[in-house]
């Protein structure tokens, strides 16, 4: 049996990657504030209501100017 919660963190997209002229321009605008996401979303897990927790799957959700990006976890009871 497992217990599920979700977790969150923001980007804030800059202006610069807003006006990309390429695909690789937006990703490399955007890549280190992923990272940084990613970074936290993971030392988070062993310390979050106990630790313990896996991702399952992610989201992206774009809000004007910002991204949610949302991850679905898991871990047993």
């Amino acid at each position: 049996m497992y217990e599920y919660a979700i977790m969150s963190e923001t980007v804030n997209v800059k202006p610069e990657a807003l006006v990309a002229e390429s695909k690789k321009e937006l990703l490399s605008s955007l890549g280190i504030d992923l990272v940084r996401v990613m970074d936290i979303v993971h030392k988070s897990l062993n310390t979050y209501e106990g630790g313990g927790w896996e991702i399952l799957s992610h989201d992206l959700t774009k809000l004007d100017r910002h991204l949610v990006v949302s991850f679905l976890i898991r871990r047993q009871k």
